[in-house]
């Protein structure tokens, strides 16, 4: 199974928890590159013998599977009282099957197509031509070309959702409706609201809640992530702080005590996804544990590998730290860098949190 780069972890793991042999691509080249997914998967289904490519973008059962089954649902449950349906297009079998379906009924419900702001889609229904070809984070909706079984001609109208009004969009309906909802499920209710807020009296609009919340924990759900991003909303403070998105006082740092072992430290490491661990004793910072120091431990002969995983952090880590204040400038940060070491941030002589190069490059990339 094909799926770009860009996915969500957990639905990686999920697939790969099933069984699927899944296969990576990139999500930085266009339709027609060779390490394009749909590209890929076709080269890979002639190269597998018994291979079988299903072709979700050309097959038109896909479409024809709406006109069957979600379009009568949709008719039968609004008892025909249906003035705008709301879809995105991934493959554009939904949104095609449903307009067939009620097309076919002598339904005059609008067809709205959602489409991530970065999709050209949203252009060729609005102006007749593909919108601006660009980057976004949503998952599951949005092209740069139009699928076979997309029918553009059956599409009344589309909008343009940036990734932050998807997200925040999602979020909201977690907080107020209890649904946890993915980044797409986003971008379709963004814009059935959009279309609701522009009439003028009251209408029915159907749309859905087309994927979970439950694949997205690691970026839709996580507050670390999209700032990393620039997609959440955070208070700026003028100084060092803002480039660290996770801050000791909030709890957000993965540390370990000196008197840890050094198989506890590596553990919590690998678990956190991180390189170094600030070691704090009694609330304050006392020394640094990155993977330097764990080589250094562990290239030693001397005594067996159970032994030294049960040496003290304090035996490895660095008390010769590497500080900044967080009031210093940028600037105060490219010395430390220069010698590969990490910033470590207080504030007086309390401990903020630490910034990496990663950091300051996110920092930049975003805010000039």
């Amino acid at each position: 199974l094909d799926i770009a780069d860009k996915m969500s972890k957990e639905k990686i793991q999920h697939l790969r928890a099933m069984g699927a042999d899944v296969r990576l691509t990139r999500s930085d080249v266009p339709h027609g590159h060779p390490e394009y997914y749909t590209d890929m998967a076709e080269r890979l289904a002639q190269a597998i013998p018994g291979a079988y490519y299903v072709n979700q973008f050309a097959n038109q059962s896909n479409a024809e599977a709406h006109v069957k089954t979600t379009g009568p649902e949709i008719w039968e449950q609004t008892g025909g009282d249906i003035d705008a349906f709301v879809a995105g297009i991934g493959s554009g079998g939904t949104i095609t099957g449903v307009a067939r379906y009620l097309k076919s009924v002598g339904s005059n419900a609008q067809i709205i197509l959602a489409d991530p702001v970065g999709s050209t889609l949203a252009g060729i229904v609005n102006e007749g031509v593909p919108g601006p070809d660009g980057s976004y984070t949503v998952e599951g909706i949005g092209q740069n070309f139009v699928p076979d079984t997309a029918d553009m001609s059956l599409i009344d109208k589309a909008y343009s959702i940036p990734d932050a009004e998807a997200i925040a969009t999602a979020r909201e309906l977690l907080l107020k409706e209890g649904i946890l909802a993915g980044s797409s499920s986003g971008t379709l209710i963004a814009t059935a609201l959009r279309w609701c807020r522009e009439q003028t009296e009251p209408k029915t609009c159907v749309t859905f809640v087309c994927d979970t919340g439950a694949k997205y924990l690691s970026k839709v759900y996580n507050d670390a992530w999209l700032a990393d991003q620039g997609l959440g909303e955070r208070e700026l403070h003028g100084d060092l702080s803002d480039l660290i998105n996770r801050k000791y006082e909030r709890g957000d740092v993965v540390v370990a005590g000196p008197g840890d072992t050094l198989d506890t430290a590596f553990k919590r490491m690998k678990g956190a996804d991180v390189s170094q661990l600030p070691i704090i004793e009694d609330g304050r910072l006392v020394g640094i544990l990155d993977e330097s120091d764990l080589v250094h431990v562990m290239n030693t002969d001397e005594i067996t590998r159970k032994e030294r995983f049960a040496k003290p952090v304090a035996d490895a880590m660095t008390r010769d730290l590497d500080t900044v204040q967080v009031n210093e400038p940028l600037d105060a940060l490219i010395p430390l860098f220069d010698r590969d070491r990490v910033a470590i941030v207080l504030d007086g002589e309390k401990f903020v949190g630490l910034i990496t190069r990663t950091d300051l490059i996110n920092h930049l990339s975003l805010n000039r």
